[in-house]
C-alpha cells in the first residue's frame, strides 16, 4: 500500500507499518558517528520538512526535501527545553525558525547553509536556578512580515523577517565557523 501525505511518499505494509522510511533523522554524536535521532517537532511547507531532533548528545534543527534529502542543519545545544510546544517550530521564509534557548533560523536550500541565531549563549541559559532544560524564548508568532517573540524576562522582541533572511543570506561561506550569524548583544 502506498501512502502519500502532503506530497511525500512512504510505503506501508498491510498492517499500516512503515516498510520504507522517507526520512530517518540522524546527527553526529560526540565521536563524529551518525546516530538515529528522535523527532521532537515537525513542520512543513509545500517543498520541505523542518524537524527538531534529539539524542542524548544534543538537539539539532534540520531541513529536509520532500524526497528525504537533508538540506541543512544547525546544532541547538545539549538540550531542547523539556516543556516544549509544537508552536516553537515554524516555517518562515525559505527555511525554519526554532524558538527555545535561542532563536535559530536555517535555510531550507542546499546552497544556503548558514544559520541566524539570536539569544544568550547556551552556557548562560544553563544555570543552577533553571537547570539545562529551560526555555528562554516563548512561542514565535508571524504577523504581517514581522516575527514577534517574548523572553523569560518579559521583553517583547519584534523582528523584520526580511531582515533576518537578508542577514542569514549575507553571512559567511557555507559550513564555515563564520556561517553562524549571532546577533545577541
Amino acid at each position: 500500500m502506498k501512502c502519500c501525505p502532503a506530497g511525500a511518499e512512504s510505503v506501508l505494509d498491510d498492517d499500516f507499518c512503515p516498510v520504507k522510511w522517507l526520512i530517518q533523522p540522524k546527527h553526529e554524536d560526540n565521536n563524529g558517528k551518525k546516530v538515529l535521532s528522535t523527532v521532537q517537532f515537525l513542520k512543513s511547507d509545500a517543498k520541505t520538512i523542518g524537524l527538531v531532533t534529539h539524542t542524548d548528545q544534543g538537539a539539532v534543527l534540520q531541513a529536509y526535501s520532500r524526497e528525504g534529502g537533508l538540506l541543512n542543519e544547525a546544532v541547538l545545544g545539549r538540550f531542547a527545553s523539556s516543556w516544549a510546544t509544537n508552536a516553537q517550530l515554524l516555517s518562515m521564509g525559505n527555511g525554519y525558525l526554532f524558538s527555545d534557548r535561542q532563536l535559530v533560523w536555517i535555510h531550507a536550500e542546499t546552497q544556503k547553509r548558514s544559520a541566524w541565531r539570536f539569544g544568550p549563549p547556551c552556557n548562560r541559559t544553563a544555570t543552577d536556578k533553571w537547570g539545562d532544560r529551560w526555555r528562554y524564548f516563548g512561542d514565535p508568532l508571524l504577523v504581517d512580515a514581522c516575527l514577534y517573540v517574548t523572553d523569560i524576562e518579559g521583553r517583547l522582541y519584534i523582528f523584520d523577517v526580511a531582515r533576518i533572511l537578508e542577514l542569514a543570506s549575507a553571512s559567511a561561506a557555507p559550513n564555515s565557523a563564520e556561517a553562524e550569524v549571532d546577533h545577541w548583544k
